[in-house]
Formats: structure tokens, C-alpha cells, sequence
């Protein structure tokens, strides 16, 4: 009879026990380029190779488990005790190798495909974010908040996004700007702007400004003064370096020179806004939206 109850005793155990692993849910994210990422285990150290998804796993309170980032990635200023592994697409693939990354951040646009493909090749797991939209961007968060397990965190930051945006809107059905347009600067030599398939273009919209160049078929165009001149802006976007005003002073002056027959150059309605909030398609991106709805009431 003793026998008969040890064994059902350790039958009994061994069930439970299987049942638990059985129930242990395995984590698979969906990336960007549709590829679904699985894990056992949540990883426990984490590259970061582009600086909007740095601040993303800083904003969700998962920065503990970055052991990498690229030398451009300089917010929040914490960051700055990383591990610098280099540019975007030529980052250090030794060191990479020597930090046994559980899993690697970054985006891929087609100057940075071999890059995927070497980091691939090399085995690491990957997971690339390319956002273009507040969506796109919403999305990314919330896949770097499963990858990291920083669920409650991450659903704070989401949400709080998206109740800002709404807030942002209803500001501007009650104070909308009338029939104001607007020049996105991406580049001064050569001019280039950004079309309406840009988070660029979300930006200076929730803002309650027209992009003069939504229409065309290139997300980045080249483009020339005269064309500008023909569009008549109320309003030009200049992204710089917030700290070297010299610089600032340059492209303001070559502006000024070129387009000073326009709308926005007679009425000194030239925005200046620091170049790494307005470019960085991340958790800040309703910050940029803030300050120019803010420099548009002054």
C-alpha cells in the first residue's frame, strides 16, 4: 500500500511540474520587416544600433538591459555610461561579438540591408523597427516592451501618447491655424524636403500646418528655390544643431537670401527646432509637435 501511494505521489508531482513548463508562455514579436521573434526567456542584455530606439528602451525603464549603443545615441544623457559601438551602418561588429547580445535593436533602411545581413549571418537575434507614423512609433514601443517585459511601463507610455495626440487635436479644432503652410527643411546643400509618407509631415500637421510639399511621390525630395518661392510658405521648419548657433546663422542667412520674397521670410517666421527631436521617429516625437505649436503662438 506504501508503495502504491510513493508512486502516485511522484506521478502526481511529475504532472504538476510538466503542467508548469507546458504553461510557460513563449514571447514572439512581430518586427517591421514581418519577421516574428520568439524567446524562452526575455533577454538579458540588449544592443540598441539607432538612437529613437535607444530612447525608447530608456522611456519604457529597460535601459538596465542595454549593454550597446551607436555614438549618435546621446538621450536621455544617462546614456552617455553605454558602451559606444560605433555609426549606424559600420558599428564594431568585435565588440558586438565580446558584449553576447541577447537580442539587437535597429532599424534597416537600404543603406544599412548589408548591415542586417551581417549581424544576421553572425547569428545574433535581430529586431527592426522602421517607423514612418505616430502608429509606427506606438507600435515599436509596445514590441520593445514585450521583448523586455516592461509591460506595465510601456502601457503608461502608450497611453499617455495617445491621450497627448488627442489632446493635441481637439486644441486645434477649437484654435485652428487659417490655411497656414509650411517648408520642412530636411537639407540646405542640396534643399530637400519630406512628403506626406513622412513622420516629418505628422509632426508639422498635428502641429495645424500645411506641408507645401505633402504631394509628391518621393519621401525625401530634392527640390529647388523657385519652386519654393512659387509655393509661397507661411512658415519654414529649419532642424539644427540647437547648440552651434554659428551654424544655424548659416543656413538662416542662405534662407533668407534665396526665399526672401516668400511669405514666411518677410514676416521672420523661421522655426528653428533641435534637429534630434524633430528627426528621431520615437517617444518624443509629441514634444516636437509641442514646440512649434508653442514657437507658432509667439
Amino acid at each position: 500500500m506504501k508503495k502504491i501511494l510513493i508512486f502516485f505521489l511522484f506521478f502526481f508531482i511529475s504532472c504538476n511540474k510538466s503542467t508548469q513548463v507546458s504553461e510557460t508562455p513563449r514571447i514572439k514579436v512581430k518586427d517591421d520587416l514581418g519577421e516574428e521573434i520568439s524567446f524562452d526567456t526575455l533577454p538579458k542584455k540588449i544592443i540598441s544600433l539607432a538612437p529613437n530606439i535607444t530612447e525608447s528602451i530608456y522611456f519604457i525603464d529597460a535601459d538596465s538591459l542595454l549593454v550597446g549603443v551607436t555614438d549618435f545615441c546621446d538621450y536621455p544623457p544617462q546614456v552617455s555610461s553605454k558602451t559606444k559601438l560605433g555609426g549606424y551602418t559600420n558599428p564594431n561588429y568585435e565588440m558586438i561579438t565580446a558584449l553576447k547580445p541577447d537580442l539587437i535593436l535597429l532599424t534597416v533602411e537600404e543603406t544599412s540591408r548589408p548591415l542586417y545581413k551581417a549581424l544576421s549571418d553572425l547569428g545574433f537575434k535581430l529586431m527592426v523597427h522602421n517607423p514612418r507614423t505616430f502608429d509606427d512609433i506606438i507600435r515599436m514601443i509596445d514590441a520593445h516592451g514585450q521583448a523586455t517585459g516592461k509591460d506595465e511601463s510601456t502601457k503608461h507610455l502608450t497611453d499617455s501618447l495617445i491621450n497627448l495626440k488627442s489632446q493635441i487635436i481637439n486644441d486645434n479644432n477649437k484654435n485652428p491655424l487659417q490655411d497656414k503652410n509650411v517648408f520642412i527643411v530636411v537639407g540646405v546643400n542640396p534643399l530637400m524636403t519630406a512628403n506626406k509618407n513622412t513622420f516629418l509631415n505628422e509632426i508639422t500637421g498635428l502641429a495645424g500646418l500645411k506641408n507645401i510639399y505633402e504631394e509628391g511621390i518621393v519621401q525625401y525630395p530634392q527640390i529647388n528655390y523657385e519652386d519654393v518661392i512659387s509655393k509661397n510658405p507661411d512658415y519654414i521648419i529649419l532642424p539644427g544643431d540647437t547648440s552651434n548657433v554659428s551654424a544655424n546663422e548659416k543656413y538662416i542667412t542662405e534662407l533668407k537670401s534665396k526665399l526672401g520674397i516668400t511669405n514666411a521670410i518677410k514676416n521672420d517666421r523661421i522655426i528653428i527646432i533641435d534637429e534630434n527631436l524633430f528627426f528621431r521617429p520615437g517617444p518624443r516625437i509629441l514634444d516636437a509637435v509641442q514646440y512649434i505649436k508653442y514657437k507658432l503662438k509667439q
